[in-house]
Order: C-alpha cells, then structure tokens, then sequence
C-alpha cells in the first residue's frame, strides 16, 4: 500500500495506491472521496455526575439507580465507558482482616465488567472506609438503538454496608462513542 500526498492548486489530496481518499482545501477542511470511512475517531461524548446516595448489603450487585445513555449513530461504533464510583464501606463492630465491596458496569442487565475495594481492617473495628471502584471499558453494543449503562454495587465480605456518595462522594461516568 502507498500513501502519498499531493498537493494541488487548492490545498492538497492525499492518496492511497493512486486513488484519492481525503481532500484538504485551502482552509484545512477535509472530506472523504471514494467511499473512504475513518475509523476511531470520537463521534460524541455524554457525561454525567451523581451525588445520589444508595446503600445496600447485598453479596449480589443491585442496581444503584446511576445511568446514563448514549444513541449510537451506527451499529459498527464502540463504546468508551469511564466510570469512577467512590463506595464507602461500613464494617460490623467485629474486625475482619478484609472488607471487601464493588461497583460494576452493566448494559441494561448483562454484567460488564466489575472493580472492587477492600481495606484492611486489621484488629479494629472501623467503619466508612472508603476507595474508588474504577471501570474503563470498550463496548460493542452493535446496535443504533439507545443503550443504558448502570452501575451495581455489592458487598463481597458478609454483613457489610456499601453506599456509594454517602459521605460527600461522586460518581462520574463518561461515554464516548467511538468510529468502529
């Protein structure tokens, strides 16, 4: 394959094995020839924060009430989902060596991906311990219909109450779809 790029009375071509794919004028604008698609680029970005409390003891991820949805503007896009969650968890009065807790990413109700916290309690009994569940992940949900992304959270370790924004926390989730 050769790449070459021309340039022309009006800005410049660039080509591929002889045939023009992209013309960029005289002011830097750019546009697609021979059917050329490209791919990977940020198509649109949606963003949103909650300070939404919710707590629960489950062992189970339960839906939190945080979402957020994006429409695809094509079935072959990705995508981009960042999603910081800050769970708090609050132990029983007896120590454990280990509490453990989770925010997990799901389109609708299929699970996606899950991060977990834990914190070493060690001989003392503690409570509103706090971390990050952070979730980066790349999707292909083949569809232009709208898709919704939630967040679950569940305690891992017995009786333990996990929330998340219960002490001044946020959760931020951004979608980015991208050109697939």
């Amino acid at each position: 394959m050769t790449i070459s790029i021309k340039p022309t009375a009006s800005g410049s071509t660039i080509e591929q094995d002889g045939s023009t794919i992209l013309t960029v004028d005289g002011s830097g604008n750019i546009s697609a020839e021979n059917n050329f698609t490209a791919t990977g680029h940020v198509l649109q970005v949606v963003n949103n924060s909650s300070t939404t409390n919710f707590s629960t003891r489950s062992l189970t991820p339960v839906d939190s009430g945080y979402s957020l949805s994006i429409t695809p503007s094509s079935a072959s896009s990705k995508i981009a989902v960042f999603l910081n969650a800050k769970l708090f968890i609050q132990t029983a009065t007896t120590p454990q060596n280990y509490v453990y807790g989770q925010g997990c990413l799901y389109r609708g109700t299929t699970q996606l991906q899950c991060s977990g916290i834990s914190v070493n309690t060690g001989t003392t009994a503690m409570t509103d311990m706090s971390g990050s569940a952070i979730v980066q992940y790349l999707d292909s949900p083949n569809t232009t219909s709208t898709v919704i992304y939630k967040l679950y959270i569940s305690a891992i370790t017995q009786d333990f109450l996990v929330s998340i924004n219960s002490i001044g926390g946020v959760c931020n989730m951004t979608l980015m779809e991208v050109a697939g």
